[in-house]
């Protein structure tokens, strides 16, 4: 942190922060800069044994997955209801994926994960059951044997063929997909029992936002994340 602006009190100049920033295509602000500007209500202070390259996949990981499994937007999964929630993560092992895992054992959901990396599912994230190859032939089958009451669907990668091949793990009685794609891109030939949706991460800025003619209201989960974070009265 180089400078402050007028208002900002929760961070002082030499600190190392890691924060949400639009990537470049919003004029005057970029996170690919040399330097730029960072919200103070959506950055956090780095503690001194995590390294700046760490602390960096937190802030847009974290919080599209907390967004893409709680917002009434996306999933909308009642943490209340524990082990009741079975769920898909479709790409554990991506960034985004290892924080839905993270959540998703938090709350007690059951989940199954798909991966490329099963070493950082099964060793850095403690999961040992329901990892499952996505690339083998028999993969929809094995995942819905093992976990037969799929309701919710996390496609942590968002291709041309995922959120096809991940809706049909969902049970018969049908379930939510949400993509990481905006605009619910690849989403059109998914099962007909599974309802679409997808998360964008800069609904975390408090406003309404308009990204290559979509838009997105508030999202009021990551508001109500940050009145508790901050002591804010929540209405």
């Amino acid at each position: 942190m180089e400078q402050l602006g007028a208002d900002v009190t929760r961070v002082q100049v030499g600190d190392r922060i890691a924060g949400l920033i639009f990537p470049g295509e919003k004029k005057g602000v970029g996170a690919y800069a040399e330097h730029t500007v960072a919200d103070e209500k959506i950055c956090f202070k780095v503690p001194e044994p995590m390294s700046s390259e760490a602390a960096a996949t937190i802030p847009l990981a974290l919080a599209t997955a907390w967004l893409a499994m709680l917002s009434s937007h996306s999933l909308g999964m009642d943490r209340s209801k524990g082990d009741a929630n079975q769920l898909l993560i479709w790409g554990g092992s991506s960034s985004v994926g290892q924080y839905a895992i993270q959540i998703a054992k938090y709350f007690g959901f059951q989940f199954a994960t798909t991966c490329t990396n099963s070493e950082i599912v099964k060793d850095y994230l403690g999961v040992s059951k329901r990892v499952f190859n996505y690339r083998s032939p028999t993969v929809v089958e094995d995942i819905k044997k093992s976990l037969p009451a799929i309701t919710y669907v996390f496609d942590c990668i968002g291709t041309e063929t995922s959120s096809v091949q991940a809706s049909k793990t969902v049970s018969d009685a049908g379930g939510v997909l949400v993509t990481v794609r905006p605009g619910k891109a690849f989403t059109e030939n998914i099962e007909p029992r599974v309802r679409a949706t997808d998360v964008i991460v800069w609904t975390a800025f408090f406003k309404e936002i308009k990204y290559r003619g979509l838009h997105y209201p508030v999202s009021f989960m990551l508001i109500w994340l940050w009145c508790l974070a901050t002591d804010y009265p929540i209405a």
